[in-house]
């Protein structure tokens, strides 16, 4: 029976994951875009998070230092904007089954916490498994109410931070005294400095989450399904 149980919810995971692989094959790897003033350009992963930023070395000649943070922002927005409207595309152009849709508004998907490598799983016995899987899918309101979660990241010992939301919320703000005098190249340092202290908190915060466990054990009742 618990084996049973099992197989059904681990079919539905695997008809889910192959929606979502197709469907992402289709979406381009990385997306770039400047900020209106082509001062700060921003690189997007396939997931639709800043992997990088660049600052050009004329910055100041465009930019006053108290508008270097809105434009890392806005530099951002315009990359999210270019990936949406892929999205969009995309959507016109593949059928999904009605079953397969998630209602979720394209917008709140468009922004992920970065995925986790695959690790190896033990399965448990499978009345534990099924117990646990039971009690955490129990709380539907917990999988299912979007959970925004921010990460902040810092660099220059906090002359410059970065904030990201699993909204896709971006903001930024840096010290006017201490970017007056910076070089692109010193600016560009620290956004990837601060970039990657508040991805690596992105993803602490999402294990932590209810549906990320819940993801974790559908994977762990697949190992047990295949035999691993």
């Amino acid at each position: 029976m618990a084996e049973d149980i099992l197989r059904e919810m681990g079919g539905h995971a695997a008809s889910q994951q192959r929606l979502i692989h197709d469907f992402q094959g289709g979406m381009p790897q990385t997306v770039q875009a400047t900020d209106p003033s082509g001062v700060v350009q921003v690189t997007l992963d396939a997931e639709g998070l800043p992997a990088s930023f660049e600052v050009d070395e004329g910055w100041a000649r465009s930019l006053h230092p108290t508008a270097f943070g809105p434009a890392v922002a806005a530099a951002f927005a315009a990359a999210t904007k270019q990936r949406l409207t892929a999205w969009a595309s995309l959507l016109e152009k593949v059928d999904l089954p009605t079953s397969e849709v998630d209602e979720q508004p394209v917008a709140a998907q468009a922004f992920q916490p970065p995925s986790r490598p695959e690790v190896p799983v033990h399965p448990r016995e499978v009345g534990e498994l099924l117990r646990e899987l039971l009690e955490i899918t129990a709380d539907l309101e917990a999988l299912t109410e979007p959970q925004v979660r921010q990460a902040t990241g810092s660099a220059a010992s906090g002359m410059l931070t970065l904030t990201l939301g699993s909204d896709g919320a971006l903001s930024c703000s840096a010290d006017q005294a201490w970017a007056s005098d910076k070089t692109g190249s010193e600016l560009t340092s620290a956004l990837n400095t601060a970039l990657a202290a508040a991805r690596s908190e992105l993803v602490n915060a999402a294990n932590a989450s209810p549906a990320d466990r819940a993801a974790r054990l559908l994977n762990e009742a697949a190992a047990f399904l295949r035999g691993d």
